[in-house]
């Protein structure tokens, strides 16, 4: 096979009491429109040919597939630590230095007893090469916003300051595509069909 479609999901909106909150590692549900989300990812998926599946370990990323899939705990959103589960007025209050830090330096920012994008990124990119050997012509991952743009970032090699800007959007879809080692990037927030 000369080439792969690698299709990265973000993952159906979190339920409401999680909105605009940092919530990581948190094992969230999926609202109502995530639930749907999540069918549209799953109807989209069942069209492709003998697509792999994989997920993180977090309930939001497979919730309501219904299909066989991996699940790979390596592909968890970036763990904000003490910030998991607080809002940025939350945040600011509590590490107000903290929080000015985290906004002039984020990329290699560590958050307080948490990750840095650079410790995600030793987390995600060898697990997502490593997926990537079994050479299926569709593999599909339904992952985080966080996890998205480190594979963007590191493929491509934007650096993550840039990438940090991209909107990574609940329920829609990048897709690359992989031919002789070179990576592509075809589409970004595509809506399921």
């Amino acid at each position: 096979m000369t080439s792969q479609k690698i299709y990265l999901f973000r993952h159906g909106e979190p339920a409401k009491e999680y909105h605009h909150k940092y919530i990581g590692h948190l094992d969230t549900p999926l609202s109502e429109a995530g639930e749907k989300q999540a069918q549209s990812i799953s109807r989209f998926i069942s069209k492709l040919k003998n697509p792999k599946i994989i997920t993180s370990d977090l309930q939001r990323t497979f919730s309501g597939l219904h299909l066989p899939l991996l699940k790979k705990n390596e592909l968890r959103e970036i763990y904000f630590g003490a910030w998991e589960g607080l809002s940025w007025a939350e945040i600011e209050r509590q590490f107000p230095q903290k929080s000015k830090l985290f906004l002039k330096t984020p990329t290699t920012f560590a958050f307080p007893t948490g990750e840095s994008y650079s410790h995600l990124s030793a987390r995600v990119i060898p697990q997502f090469d490593k997926l990537l050997e079994e050479q299926n012509e569709n593999i599909v991952f339904v992952i985080h916003a966080g996890v998205i743009r480190t594979i963007i970032s590191e493929k491509f090699n934007i650096p993550l300051r840039e990438v940090l800007r991209f909107e990574i959007e609940y329920g829609k879809c990048t897709i690359l595509s992989k031919k002789k080692d070179v990576f592509y990037l075809n589409c970004l927030n595509k809506i399921p069909d």
